[in-house]
């Protein structure tokens, strides 16, 4: 039954909990007393112990084994292919079938009968297929041994990157590449022509035969280094169209699958995806905002915007250079940096320390140099989308060098060029809408206002219940928020039904809202602490390194440099600043209790580690299961942390997760961070959901119906 007066809900959105109450207001819209309150208590969106930080997507084991599935029946297909096209040209002996057992019954038969050709022992019993690989490079093979040799490339074909930027960020993909890196030192040492003929001429009672990561250019390497010594004795081998048959089948590798569909939906025009960051347009957009905010503040109190000249001389270098500081920008204006007359801006003073300029073109402008400027505005526009859609960097640069006409060394750099990767909220249209009013010079909300003018209301007519929650939001991805709207829903759908529908409803995070005011001043001091010490990080690597925009993982490590003084807590190896960038870094960002297993991805759970120990000792252990065994050097190692510089208190952390014995420690129960960052955005998109009630969060009359405290 519908009260006949006003009434206000109070939700507090968690990841595993809603508590609600329903106030009833007098005609002033005060509240006069609680109609009905209670908490609802439901399992978290995933599985797991989400309040130790160890949660998993309900369907990422469904996926993992999915994805081994297609791995599994995609290598069958090429190896079986592979075969066939080998068996018809008799370089194998025929299949009847195409069964992956029966052929694989077949190659054992065959290797039976081709080890009757070589020495018998224990040694060529084990290498004999890199016996044929190394026998191809001197001498003519028989055509099943040929064929064989050629289906073990295919076999063991390597490692190939298929993303431009997983290298330099995907940790795992770092370790892979140092290995091979150190493997192909190990096959230069040894003078050993190819892969193949270096594992040859191992010992596998000794060293390690299997298990190795190898390159996909090892391969192809090899590859052509025996089909060209083996060519005179095989005509097969001098068709063309067989070769590369050969080629095709043995390193095929299916591009990605485009996420393009996991893009959000723009908040202005939600038909369109929201556009890249990265896009000139969208960089002048965010830029443009945070000028059209700027105050000049006055020692005497006084304030005032930028003149139009000043906007005009800082967007132009906003636009050639990138990042401005604010004490650059003072500069470019002339005020004075110290003394009485010394100004500061309204936005320095919350904590802002540089107005995000125009990164993309100021990037590639560093790498065109001055014939940048001739470029017009579609070729810029084709540049840039070279760079986004290519994924190879080997032929970015090809095209860097014959299309835009830059030398190899350019050309190198323009291949390696690192974007902005995230998404702004808005899509492209939205944006271009925007730009007029923001170039202009008028606020973001006044912007908006002129390009969208009633855009709060939603113009839907209001819902009398909530709709479910992926009719309504069929774009969301994340499985905790969507538990979280899906609870939020009975609670709210039943309220209505009950007490009818609110007239307000306001929703709060779950954060910490209830610090003294030292307590905030104090995490304030905290964050700008940390702060500096990122600006004095990315100047070091600016300095000494010359990576221009040094990436978060760039900081990150030399963040990690400076706690420890270069010095590798488990081996004791000191290492150089320089060993951490480049190609091959000496050094690896480590997590101290296993990721995989503690989901810990914190800053207190990383460190550096020797790169080989990583991957030879440490491994996915503890410190403790990896050194605890021998308490001379695991002492050895506790002695080196509890030296590390810094603030005490993050010492401390760093030393207790050395010690940890096993993952069910006290300090793993703490919320994690994801849970925050969860709540945070449930909130936000609960106050979407909920203004359906109302035909949008602000109503047809401007009245703000859903409200979101922070």
């Amino acid at each position: 039954m519908k009260e006949p007066h006003e009434t206000l809900l109070g939700l507090d959105l968690g990841t595993n909990s809603i508590g609600w109450a329903l106030l009833a207001l007098d005609e002033d819209s005060s509240p006069t007393g609680i109609l009905a309150s209670g908490v609802r208590v439901f399992p978290a969106g995933v599985d797991g112990d989400f309040e130790k930080g160890r949660e998993e997507s309900r369907n990422s084991k469904r996926r993992s084994v999915r994805l081994a599935r297609r791995q599994i029946r995609r290598r069958s297909r090429r190896k079986k292919k592979l075969y066939n096209l080998l068996a018809k040209s008799k370089l194998l002996p025929p299949a009847d079938t195409s069964d992956p057992i029966e052929i694989h019954k077949k190659l054992l038969h065959l290797d039976g009968q081709l080890r009757l050709s070589f020495a018998i022992s224990h040694r060529n019993q084990q290498l004999l297929p890199y016996l044929l690989r190394e026998k191809a490079l001197r001498e003519a093979l028989t055509p099943f041994e040929l064929g064989r040799a050629i289906y073990h490339l295919a076999q063991r074909r390597g490692f190939l990157s298929n993303r431009k930027t997983s290298p330099k960020e995907n940790e795992d993909c770092g370790v892979v590449k140092q290995s091979i890196v150190d493997l192909d030192a190990e096959i230069k040492a040894s003078g050993a022509p190819t892969l193949g003929a270096y594992l040859c001429s191992l010992d596998p009672d000794v060293a390690r035969i299997r298990c190795r990561y190898i390159s996909r250019s090892m391969i192809t390497e090899e590859f052509e280094k025996i089909l060209q010594q083996q060519a005179p004795f095989h005509p097969i081998l001098r068709d063309r169209q067989f070769v590369s048959a050969l080629r095709e089948v043995i390193f095929y590798q299916r591009p990605l699958k485009s996420q393009r569909h996991l893009i959000g939906f723009c908040e202005l025009e939600p038909k369109k995806r929201r556009a890249a960051l990265s896009y000139p347009e969208v960089q002048r957009w965010r830029y443009l905002q945070t000028l059209n905010n700027l105050k000049v503040l006055f020692v005497n109190g006084d304030e005032r915007k930028l003149s139009d000249k000043e906007r005009s001389l800082l967007i132009e270098y906003l636009e050639r250079k990138g990042d401005l500081s604010f004490s650059r920008v003072k500069q470019i204006l002339g005020f004075p940096l110290r003394g009485k007359d010394a100004v500061k801006f309204n936005l320095e003073e919350g904590g802002e320390k540089r107005i995000p300029g125009n990164r993309t073109l100021s990037a590639i402008r560093n790498i065109f140099g001055d014939s940048f400027d001739t470029i017009g505005p579609k070729d810029i526009e084709k540049i840039y989308h070279d760079l986004v859609s290519i994924r190879n960097p080997s032929v970015l640069q090809r095209k860097g060098a014959r299309v835009w006409g830059l030398s190899q060394e350019k050309a190198a750099k323009f291949a390696d060029l690192q974007l902005e990767n995230d998404y702004a909220r808005l899509s492209l249209k939205a944006i271009r809408k925007i730009l007029p009013f923001l170039e202009k010079g008028l606020t973001y909300a006044k912007a908006l206002e002129c390009a969208y003018p009633g855009r709060d209301s939603s113009g839907k007519e209001p819902l009398g219940l909530l709709p479910p929650v992926f009719e309504a939001i069929p774009s969301l991805r994340n499985p905790a928020v969507a538990r979280v709207l899906t609870e939020l829903r009975k609670i709210i759908n039943a309220i209505i039904e009950k007490y009818g529908k609110p007239t307000m409803i306001r929703l709060e995070l779950a954060r910490d809202l209830k610090r003294s005011k030292k307590a905030r001043q104090e995490r304030w001091r905290e964050m700008r602490a940390k702060q500096q010490a990122r600006e004095k990080i990315i100047k070091k690597i600016q300095k000494e390194i010359g990576i221009c925009s040094p990436s978060r993982s760039d900081v990150l490590k030399g963040l990690l440099f400076e706690e420890c003084g270069g010095q590798c807590p488990y081996t004791g190896f000191q290492f150089g600043f320089a060993d951490l960038y480049g190609t091959h870094p000496k050094a690896d960002v480590e997590h101290i209790l296993p990721f995989s297993r503690s989901l810990d991805d914190s800053f207190l759970n990383k460190t550096l580690c020797l790169a080989r120990e990583n991957r030879q000792r440490k491994r996915n252990r503890t410190p403790f299961e990896a050194y605890g065994g021998d308490p001379a050097r695991w002492n050895e190692i506790l002695h080196r942390v509890s030296k590390f510089n810094g603030d005490s208190w993050l010492r401390r952390q760093k030393l207790a997760r050395f010690k940890t014995e096993n993952l069910s420690s006290e300090f793993l129960n703490d919320f994690c961070s994801r849970q925050l960052n969860d709540t945070r955005y449930a909130s936000t998109l609960a106050r979407d959901y909920l203004g359906l009630l109302y035909g949008g969060y602000i109503d047809a009359s401007r009245k703000t119906r859903i409200q979101t405290c922070t």
